[in-house]
């Protein structure tokens, strides 16, 4: 907005946006969470992360995404707004929104210093840049248009068969404390921030740390933590238990491996727990409705 004779409008400075960002963001991984989010939040039914860190200090990300991607006006008048609510511009969104209010370009500056949005609609793709490298603290921040092969997409077959969407490209990540057996870690903190059975999308992951390595996407998944959940006791049957593995491994204080073993993972209903351990006398719960049951044991 530009100000008139009357009325003078605010604008942030970068200084101010790191400062908001390192407000925001604890992690690496709540910002790429982030950032995902606004790809579900555009209706997309699939968003990827991409991870290259064959040069660990300075590693590419790209998120993207086939969702329903921006318009210039929508970039204009959206994106480029700090704290926009979503909520107030259609009110059948309000349960459905994943990112935090307007706020997802903070996590790209967490990220990086320099990163590319390319984004395309039914009529037209077009691409940016939102370059800090060289900037003063004062500046106010600014998206310059770009050609796309500035962008040097990685995962260009893949973006180029979506009609729609949007892809942040994140130039010169530290990842540096990453390391590669982290990838399984890295799907459980995303898979942590949401709640994957009521999506009706997937979320993928790719890691590679080798040049002309084989980029494989893994898809998200929720998964016990540490693999050691023993036993679940569920008021009705198949409600979560049917998530968990059937066997873990007991791994033995010892250094002999021989020691280690499987046990099966127990399910408990409490007419198991009744007929099991001879639990007498009655319980009450609050079922899925909210209705309190008295349950008999005896």
């Amino acid at each position: 907005m530009e100000s008139i004779a009357n009325e003078v409008y605010f604008n942030f400075s970068y200084y101010a946006l790191n400062l908001l960002g390192k407000q925001m963001y604890t992690s690496k991984w709540s910002a790429i969470s982030e950032l995902v989010a606004n790809g579900l939040d555009a209706g997309a039914d699939n968003v990827r992360v991409y991870i290259n860190s064959i040069v660990k200090e300075r590693s590419t990300i790209e998120i993207f995404d086939n969702g329903s991607g921006m318009s210039y006006e929508d970039i204009a008048k959206k994106y480029a707004l700090i704290g926009r609510n979503k909520r107030e511009e259609d009110d059948n969104v309000s349960n459905k929104i994943k990112g935090r209010k307007g706020v997802g370009k903070l996590a790209g500056l967490f990220l990086s210093k320099k990163y590319y949005i390319v984004t395309k609609t039914n009529n037209l793709e077009t691409s940016w840049v939102l370059d800090s490298t060289n900037v003063r603290d004062s500046d106010v921040p600014k998206l310059d248009r770009v050609d796309k092969n500035d962008v040097e997409i990685e995962n260009e077959k893949i973006w180029n068969s979506y009609s729609t969407g949007t892809l942040i490209k994140l130039t010169d990540v530290d990842m540096t404390n990453f390391a590669g057996r982290k990838l399984d870690g890295l799907k459980r903190r995303i898979a942590d921030y949401y709640l994957l059975d009521n999506l009706s999308a997937n979320i993928e992951v790719a890691y590679i740390t080798k040049l002309n390595e084989e980029i494989i996407f893994e898809v998200v998944k929720k998964e016990v933590a540490f693999q050691n959940f023993y036993a679940l006791f569920e008021t009705i049957p198949k409600l979560k238990s049917d998530h968990l593995k059937e066997f873990i491994m007991i791994r033995s204080k010892k250094a002999d491996p021989d020691i280690n073993y499987y046990r099966e993972v127990l399910t408990l209903h409490p007419d198991d727990i009744s007929t099991s351990f001879k639990i007498k006398g009655e319980r009450e719960f609050i079922n899925l409705d909210g209705n309190l049951i008295v349950i008999s044991m005896s």
